[in-house]
């Protein structure tokens, strides 16, 4: 609960405080995600039990607390980024904020969640959450299923927050396919995929 509070404390301390707002980073989007990946993620634990649900939704939550942050701290910098990385997708992002920053996002948050004494559990499982396969865990252990669990719920996020059916449809193949790695039916992942 302390480490909650904190957190809420440092979310609202960037909202009000923030001077320099990034120009390129869209805010209504990151938060809107943000609770969808927190919802998806406490969903998926509750199916697979790897973690208790609360913990799951924070945990989800905070995994692109690194976005915003690099937003707050460096608005004018981020936002060209963002511009010169814009419909490339998450890979080119992070190679640009590494190029640009020394870190990308992922490795931030994973600090900044290590900071707030998150355990590593989750830590670890936010730093590699985008890309799965780049992680050292062993196949099937629980840390790779958190993994995935967090994975699989950025992607839900996504599909949910997509306007394009063409983007949604890409996306639900993606959700499917990384269902398989918590052996997730179907039918709990995607119901709406089974009507097509």
């Amino acid at each position: 609960t302390n480490t909650v509070q904190q957190i809420v404390l440092g979310f609202s301390l960037i909202n009000n405080e923030s001077k320099a707002k990034c120009a390129k980073f869209d805010y209504p989007y990151f938060w809107s995600r943000s609770v969808a990946i927190a919802a998806a993620a406490q969903a998926i634990g509750a199916t697979t039990r790897l973690a208790p649900a609360a913990e799951m939704f924070t945990c989800g939550l905070l995994s692109g607390v690194g976005l915003i942050g690099l937003a707050s701290v460096k608005p004018d910098s981020y936002s060209e980024v963002l511009e010169q990385t814009d419909g490339l997708g998450m890979d080119a992002l992070r190679q640009a904020e590494k190029d640009r920053f020394g870190l990308h996002h992922c490795e931030l948050s994973h600090l900044m969640m290590s900071d707030w004494g998150l355990p590593r559990f989750y830590t670890e499982a936010v730093l590699f959450h985008e890309d799965p396969s780049s992680g050292t865990f062993a196949p099937g252990s629980r840390q790779a299923k958190l993994t995935w669990s967090i994975h699989l719920a950025s992607l839900i996020a996504d599909a949910c927050m997509a306007t394009d059916e063409q983007a949604q449809d890409a996306l639900m193949k993606r959700i499917c396919e990384g269902g398989e790695h918590l052996e997730l039916d179907i039918a709990i992942i995607a119901p709406a995929q089974l009507e097509h």
